[in-house]
């Protein structure tokens, strides 16, 4: 039996799959062949139950090929930080919490991007 950690925020995995049906990328589409492309682990979207917002996490597809032909755990890219706190110590409203995890998404997208930028030198 095999027992995977989960991936954390930021993660980058290459994928490397026969293409049965077709997979586009940036406005490319593959079908019908092996091929090889990178996905980064994040929020992408998330449900409001009540008062609480709900993230949902997932891989999402980013560019085709490899990164510097390593596999996806040799990349650095940094940990988000920890969620932010009032000044007393009180967790922050429900808006500023959706404010603080927008920034910490536009850092992982950063990180993801110049991961990107470097394969592609």
């Amino acid at each position: 039996m095999k027992w995977h950690s989960r991936p954390k925020t930021g993660d980058v995995r290459v994928r490397d799959k026969f293409l049965l049906f077709p997979k586009t990328i940036d406005g490319e589409t593959r079908w019908m062949e092996r091929a090889k492309w990178v996905e980064h682990y994040g929020q992408n979207g998330g449900n409001v139950i009540g008062r609480c917002y709900i993230p949902t996490y997932g891989w999402e597809p980013s560019v085709w090929g490899e990164v510097d032909s390593k596999p996806a755990y040799y990349l650095p890219i940094t940990p988000p930080p920890p969620p932010p706190r009032g000044g007393s110590g009180v967790p922050l409203s429900l808006h500023e919490q959706l404010r603080a995890a927008m920034k910490r998404e536009a850092e992982v997208a950063k990180n993801v991007d110049e991961a990107i930028a470097k394969m592609r030198k």
